[in-house]
């Protein structure tokens, strides 16, 4: 497309997923699209409606550089600036992980049953914690859903300041204290929590180079990289969360499909009770819950392989 050619809406959109296509980006068409959608500020099905209509000189303007980025594999999101997460956009950059579906149904699980956590609050409103936080996008679910005041902890000061910006644009941030820190060490939960939930780092460190360069070259490295066999902060974390939780208080985890039973095997080792492992949508063990007990509990009571219900 020549610098300053007058073009139509549609004949930049078919320029920019032609040149996507080219470059080997996944769905071309589709993120042309939302990127076109979002420029001109329309729902993306609106576009049709517009085709013949010029392109604005402000989009052509920016056009070349969001493309370029775009074919060089740097995923739709960072490029845009957002993310929808649970019905509320999330700002988004290279500082956080981008909110997954599967991080999604996490949130819907442990909202499912907060009746349940919140009943084992002594008085007042109950306290959450959401362990590496990233964007912010479960603290600030939890805040805006539920009464609930939310720990949000990240080791990344930059991740903290998009966590921060997103509970701003969402009306939460006075309800949620924003902690740079390591998981659950030292002071970072008082009062006592009534759930934890967490989706920490999971992909063994060998694994790492083999990621779709969307996801290898762009999202942080330490939002992915969990160590030898990727539980290396979930091991950590587990124990934090046995003395940081009141008794009857709920743990929810994201993991890879292959990490249930190993994760049920540290749960074992302290006082848990009715840990489960749970599929996502498409029937892939994606979760992990547990309770902490109130007293000690038997293994055979305490443990559960699988569970196929649904959020």
């Amino acid at each position: 497309m020549a610098t300053g050619a007058r073009v139509t809406q549609d004949e930049a959109l078919r320029a920019a997923a032609a040149r996507l296509a080219a470059a080997g980006v996944p769905e071309a068409r589709l993120k042309a699209e939302w990127w076109l959608a979002d420029r001109l500020g329309c729902p993306r099905l609106e576009l049709t409606l517009r085709r013949a209509e010029p392109l604005p000189e402000t989009v052509r303007i920016g056009m070349e550089s969001d493309v370029r980025r775009l074919e060089r594999h740097e995923p739709l999101e960072y490029v845009l600036g957002w993310m929808d997460f649970c019905g509320r956009r999330f700002v988004v950059n290279r500082n956080v992980l981008i909110p997954r579906p599967e991080t999604e149904e996490l949130a819907g699980r442990a909202l499912g049953e907060r009746d349940r956590w919140a009943a084992v609050a002594d008085s007042g409103k109950p306290c959450a914690a959401d362990i590496g936080t990233g964007s912010g996008c479960l603290a600030v679910t939890l805040a805006a859903t539920a009464d609930v005041r939310v720990l949000a902890v990240d080791a990344s000061a930059a991740a903290l300041s998009v966590a921060r910006e997103n509970a701003a644009r969402h009306g939460v941030a006075r309800r949620i204290h924003f902690h740079h820190g390591d998981l659950l060490s030292g002071g970072a939960a008082r009062p006592r929590l009534s759930l934890v939930v967490a989706n920490l780092p999971y992909i063994p460190t060998a694994e790492m180079a083999q990621l779709e360069p969307h996801v290898r070259d762009y999202e942080p490295p330490s939002a992915l990289d969990g160590g030898a066999d990727g539980l290396t902060l979930v091991r950590r974390l587990i124990p934090q969360a046995a003395v940081k939780l009141r008794p009857g208080g709920r743990l929810w985890l994201e993991m890879a499909e292959d990490q249930g039973a190993r994760i049920l095997a540290c749960l074992r080792e302290g006082p848990w009770r009715e840990a489960t492992v749970h599929d996502d949508l498409y029937g892939r063990p994606r979760f992990v819950s547990a309770t902490l007990a109130s007293q000690p509990t038997t293994n055979n009571q305490q443990l559960t392989t699988n569970n196929h219900s649904r959020p």
